[in-house]
């Protein structure tokens, strides 16, 4: 495969994740307009605590808000990817379900337990059994267009759950963080998009040099989240292993776990995804770890955030992992789409209760 031959790209993409990916900007824009249009009910402002259920591609958004507005929500707010939910979530919780599908059983067993549990109730979806509980129990629903994956539909879970809570009085959004982000998010994709060649395209070029190895993604703060949607997406669209790790966390573990065996750096790379608001000592951190992956081996790179707001750097390195995972399903010979391992075994699943 060649990543600057565009047909055989569209040959090996029937569902056009590609483009999904390319109108990224324009969705995260659609779904800004579109929350400004939100009425909700007062009854779901001042909750002592937030959880955010979901699972996958439907859970990346929660994340991501998490990390955007922690150092400014005078809440906690937790990812809940289970089954069940912690003790704390109670009728002073507000619980935003969000499932693309609607069908999620993880989330849906979580979101039933949160309205026993007399929980504050908001729900994100498309349609499915999310949509008619939410509609028995009179619970506002952020109604999000059917666009394919729902890995695909990051813009509007993420920015959903900013506007639900700048609506609600939990945090303020800024319009200019809101501006830069787009600004920043126009600028990688003019960049990362197919139509530019290889040698100009970092996405491409990224893509090339993790053939053959397996990427694990290194996030710190604000870019943890990232790291992890990037892990997503090689998983998802490259049909890849990878994994993820938080700096400074992996400094007390995972460093020293880089030494054997013997001949596996060779088939490694670490991809440091760094902002120019890092914690000084995580900086100093970045330099000291990224030596030491080097003496083993490991084939390093670095992946700097552009732009002023925290939104903007962390949407425009999301951006650039998207783009590197599909080109990675082109250069394997794969349909970034097909998840055939996922629906099997929710198949089986399914003849199991």
């Amino acid at each position: 495969m060649h990543l600057d031959d565009i047909q055989a790209m569209k040959a090996l993409d029937p569902e056009d994740m590609l483009g999904a990916i390319t109108a990224f900007p324009e969705q995260c824009r659609q779904a800004w307009q579109m929350v400004q249009q939100l009425s909700l009910p007062s009854s779901l402002r001042h909750a002592q605590q937030i959880a955010v259920v979901g699972m996958g591609g439907s859970a990346i958004g929660g994340d991501l808000m998490a990390a955007l507005v922690r150092s400014r929500l005078k809440v906690p707010v937790q990812v809940i990817r289970n089954y069940t939910l912690p003790v704390w979530v109670n009728e002073n919780t507000l619980v935003f379900a969000s499932s693309y599908s609607g069908n999620t059983e993880e989330t849906l067993s979580a979101f039933r337990a949160a309205h026993e549990g007399g929980a504050k109730l908001l729900a994100a979806t498309t349609d499915g059994q999310l949509a008619h509980l939410a509609a028995k129990w009179h619970v506002p629903v952020l109604l999000m267009p059917t666009i394919g994956a729902p890995r695909a539909a990051l813009g509007f879970s993420l920015f959903f759950l900013l506007g639900a809570l700048h609506q609600l009085g939990y945090v303020n959004i800024d319009e200019a963080e809101v501006k830069d982000a787009f600004r920043v998010l126009d600028d990688w994709n003019l960049k990362l998009r197919p139509e530019v060649p290889t040698e100009a395209n970092r996405a491409k070029r990224l893509a090339m040099a993790l053939q053959g190895r397996m990427p694990i993604v290194y996030g710190a703060g604000l870019t943890v989240p990232v790291a992890r949607r990037w892990k997503g997406e090689f998983n998802e669209n490259g049909k890849t292993w990878s994994n993820f790790e938080a700096l400074p966390e992996m400094n007390h573990n995972a460093v020293v776990g880089s030494e054997y065996p013997l001949d596996i750096a060779g088939h490694l790379a670490a991809i440091c995804l760094r902002t120019p608001d890092d914690h000084p000592r995580v900086s100093l951190r970045w330099e000291l770890t990224m030596a030491i992956l080097r003496g083993r081996g490991v084939a390093v790179h670095e992946i700097n955030a552009t732009g002023q707001s925290a939104l903007a750097q962390a949407l425009g390195l999301v951006h650039m992992g998207d783009f590197t995972s599909v080109y990675m399903a082109f250069l394997n010979g794969k349909d970034p789409n097909e998840i055939d391992a996922i629906k099997s075994l929710k198949e089986q699943l399914a003849h199991m209760r």
